[in-house]
């Protein structure tokens, strides 16, 4: 007698149901949210750890870091590269910060700028005030002048920076020349020259003064003379034509 054999079950094929992509697409469901929420994770600490350390930095700044470094800094820097390849970024290194610490400080580049054209103009200032102490007119005069020239010539990016005077106005600007000018008329009403041609003078000594340390250092003499015999001939005539205003009204 022959046995029959059980049937075989097989599935619907009609449903087309596919055992292992149903068993793959489950599996990957639960793992996605891990997944994402170890990345969020991931994302999370690397913030925290920038956040902490651009607070430690800006610490750091807020404590090492003063206005008047970076004034200094930054008129080394002018005076090495010149004022027009002065920027942010080459401050920050040279102070081993972050560019962004620096706006705990100022505003802007051109808020630098400013501060530098006031930083030269306080410091010619007093050196020009410094070389009349202990002399009186026509010496005077010449010590000033010559102080000026020796400054704008060996400190170019300041120069340049305190060319902009009339850029930027602020009390801290006038207030950074008020004792030099002071002074020049003092030395001037003393050799009998009325305040109307005092202030004739004065523009002919600022223009002379600016315009041939301007021309210096922009290397403009090109002849093979003596520049500072230039410089003090120069100076001769400007003072024998102050002594032609004397006592006059």
């Amino acid at each position: 007698m022959n046995k029959k054999e059980p049937p075989i079950w097989r599935p619907e094929t009609s449903k087309n149901v596919n055992f292992e992509t149903e068993i793959t697409e489950g599996e990957s469901d639960k793992k996605e949210p891990i997944i994402i929420s170890f990345l969020l994770l991931t994302k999370l600490i690397e913030l925290v750890k920038i956040t902490s350390w651009l607070a430690m930095e800006d610490n750091m700044s807020k404590n090492n870091i003063s206005d008047e470094l970076i004034i200094e800094t930054s008129a080394r820097i002018a005076n090495k590269v010149g004022l027009d390849n002065l920027s942010l970024k080459i401050i920050a290194e040279e102070l081993n910060i972050k560019s962004p610490s620096l706006y705990n400080h100022i505003s802007s580049l051109d808020e630098i700028k400013s501060q530098l054209m006031v930083y030269g103009w306080k410091q010619i200032e007093e050196k020009m005030i410094d070389s009349a102490v202990g002399v009186s007119g026509y010496e005077a005069l010449k010590n000033m002048c010559n102080v000026f020239y020796g400054y704008a010539t060996n400190n170019k990016g300041i120069f340049t920076a305190m060319l902009w005077y009339n850029k930027y106005e602020s009390d801290e600007k006038e207030n950074a020349t008020t004792r030099l000018f002071n002074m020049l008329f003092k030395i001037m009403k003393s050799l009998n020259i009325t305040d109307e041609n005092i202030n004739h003078i004065i523009r002919t000594l600022r223009g002379f003064l600016e315009g041939f340390s301007l021309l210096v250092n922009n290397n403009a003499f090109g002849k093979p003379i003596s520049i500072k015999e230039s410089f003090d001939l120069s100076l001769e005539i400007i003072m024998n034509g102050i002594k032609s205003l004397e006592g006059v009204k």
